[in-house]
């Protein structure tokens, strides 16, 4: 058993976790009275006494003041205030409470609800367990202030808000107001709160900026939706076409969001709400909002809309570069095994070829011996075949280069463009080939010395490194190295 901090009380630790009681319902049928039937924690938590408390309920005479005190007593406890007519409470809670303090379960309250001990008791219940009445002098702007500062952090519903106000004056021991005035504080708090986060954002444009926000609720030639509705919808289709547009999309978002700031200073949930807002609704939704309220969500929409894009962008990215790297893998595969009748026939001329070198009981001259085996005509074919089919890791190299090379180069620049990547000290060398690579878009030459070959995996070396003379000279076409190191770099990412 452990104590209750709020009332004093002895309660299981499970009674210290409560349901809302209805007092914290926003509807009116229901505040301040026992609509439901309580739980054996409840009951606990309110209608358990004491050793002081049942010195209090003993100094009253007759079992039926008794009783009566103790209902009241569990009453305010609970709903926060006092029942008019304390009889009117559930059956369940007068027996446990009869039990609790050792009176008959039949004992009726009925008399004591219509008389005027009640009204005595609640002024020394007042009295002995300090509860205030919400009239007390600065208990309403000490309220005020309380929702205002958590109706600002937290952005909840109005009938949260009045929940968890109920919930604070329980707590401090002061009696609940009217429905209708809680009600009132609760929904001045909100608007408040509204109010200052929408004056905070929408204070701070300029003329032009606002204009440019103005005109996402407007729909422009060639669509049938605002701007608005057309930024939402991220393109999804994993193809270049769709990662080109995505990277557009991103571009359009960034001259949007230019210049516009001040999120930060909003909290987190309240930021929340207005992501939300602009996400769901429609255009003429919100343009039929107060001045400040639209500025605002289309202010939030810029600003977390252009960060979000760039993901939407690397994520297509990711997806797209992984299928074409599937897919050129797979396309190789599909040539292996096209031409494994071919490599496997080679083999055999080849090993029959080599079991003769490696015969020491031979006696006549090796070539003589060696075409003897194979007809040299065959022999001939078996090494062009070998050398036409057996690929080398440079060869597969070329591969890619050849089969990825057209697609990246669609997007590539623009990826470039968009995106600043950043890497630490073991991806430098990647970014120096992002450079590189748009320091080359529409120049002919560049020096060796600007053309970085560090990132380059061995298999791609002889594609992009220098080497001779005359390969440096070829490095030195942009479109040359662009042509080996873009599918290089690219397959980094993956």
């Amino acid at each position: 058993m452990t104590p209750n901090g709020a009332g004093g009380e002895h309660v299981t630790p499970d009674a210290q976790i409560l349901q809302f009681p209805p007092s914290a319902t926003a509807r009116p049928q229901d505040y301040g009275q026992f609509s439901r039937e309580l739980s054996a924690d409840e009951l606990a938590g309110c209608f358990c006494f004491s050793d002081d408390d049942q010195h209090q309920i003993a100094r009253r005479r007759g079992d039926v003041n008794r009783l009566g005190f103790a209902v009241q007593l569990g009453t305010v406890r609970y709903l926060g205030r006092f029942l008019e007519n304390p009889a009117g409470v559930p059956e369940q809670v007068v027996a446990w409470t009869a039990r609790e303090i050792g009176v008959a379960p039949s004992t009726d309250l009925a008399g004591y609800g219509e008389g005027e001990w009640r009204w005595t008791h609640q002024v020394e219940i007042r009295g002995i367990y300090s509860y205030r009445p919400f009239s007390t002098p600065g208990v309403e702007p000490e309220l005020v202030e309380w929702l205002r500062a958590r109706a600002w952090v937290t952005a909840e519903s109005s009938r949260t808000l009045f929940a968890r106000a109920s919930e604070l004056l329980i707590g401090r021991r002061i009696l609940l107001p009217g429905w209708s005035t809680l009600w009132r504080l609760v929904g001045s708090a909100r608007e408040s709160a509204d109010e200052r986060g929408w004056a905070m954002l929408s204070e701070t444009l300029n003329g032009e900026q606002r204009e440019r926000l103005e005109r996402l609720l407007q729909v422009t030639a060639g669509h049938r939706v605002t701007e608005l509705e057309r930024l939402r919808m991220a393109p999804v289709e994993p193809t270049i076409k769709g990662l080109i547009a995505a990277l557009e999309r991103l571009g359009e978002l960034r001259v949007l969001a230019d210049g516009l700031a001040g999120l930060e200073a909003l909290p987190h949930a309240r930021l929340r709400v207005l992501m939300v807002a602009a996400e769901r609704q429609r255009g003429g939704e919100l343009a039929d909002l107060r001045k400040s309220r639209r500025l605002a969500t289309l202010m939030a929409f810029a600003i977390t809309a252009a960060e979000r894009g760039q993901d939407d962008a690397l994520e297509h990215f990711d997806r797209l570069h992984g299928d074409l790297l599937l897919r050129a893998a797979a396309a190789g595969k599909r040539e292996r095994l096209r031409d494994g009748e071919a490599i496997d026939d080679a083999g055999r001329t080849l090993a029959r070829a080599c079991s003769v070198l490696l015969d020491d009981t031979l006696d006549e001259p090796l070539r003589d011996a060696v075409f003897a085996a194979v007809e040299r005509d065959r022999l001939a074919a078996a090494i062009s075949a070998i050398g036409r089919l057996a690929r080398s890791p440079d060869d597969r190299a070329r591969e890619l280069v050849t089969r990825s090379y057209p697609g990246v180069r669609r997007y590539l620049p623009l990826l470039l463009d968009m995106i600043a990547f950043h890497a630490t000290d073991g991806g430098e060398p990647i970014l120096e080939a992002l450079t590189a690579l748009k320091l080359s878009e529409g120049r002919r030459k560049l020096t060796p010395e600007v053309l970085p070959t560090r990132f380059v995996p061995r298999p791609w070396q002889s594609l992009v490194e220098p080497g001779p003379a005359a390969s440096i000279v070829r490095l030195t076409r942009c479109a040359h190295w662009r042509s080996c190191a873009t599918p290089c770099v690219a397959a980094t990412f993956t």
